[in-house]
């Protein structure tokens, strides 16, 4: 259990930079 939720923090954190890189381009 605790490695699939450091996976999903990990996942959420990685989109969450991927969105703010693109908000960051515009």
């Amino acid at each position: 259990v605790r490695i699939m939720r450091k996976r999903l923090v990990r996942k959420t954190f990685d989109m969450i930079q991927d969105i703010s890189e693109s908000e960051n381009k515009e």
